[in-house]
């Protein structure tokens, strides 16, 4: 199984993270998916974890600014940033 305790410490302004084939099945690597402040786009593409029917809300509350999953786009390209500029408007 691939191991992601420390992805954001090596990776810590990581955009996209492609784990695709690697059989994850533990919903703990959804769950660290939080510390990555800078994620947009996650694929778990043909892991076991697949099978969970409510994998991408489960992506969506660990990073609620998530764009992308499994290759579908959930908001639009800068979203995260786009409701950061309005906000300080």
């Amino acid at each position: 199984m691939l191991h992601l305790r420390k992805v954001d410490e090596i990776f810590p302004n990581l955009n996209i993270l492609d784990v695709g084939k690697n059989k994850i099945w533990n919903i703990k690597a959804v769950e660290m998916l939080n510390k990555l402040d800078f994620l947009a786009e996650v694929s778990f593409k043909d892991n076991p974890i697949c099978v969970h029917k409510t994998l991408k809300e489960m992506v969506l509350d660990a990073v609620p600014h998530i764009e992308v999953v499994n290759q579908e786009t959930l908001k639009d390209a800068g979203y995260r940033y786009k409701e950061e500029l309005e906000y300080v408007r």
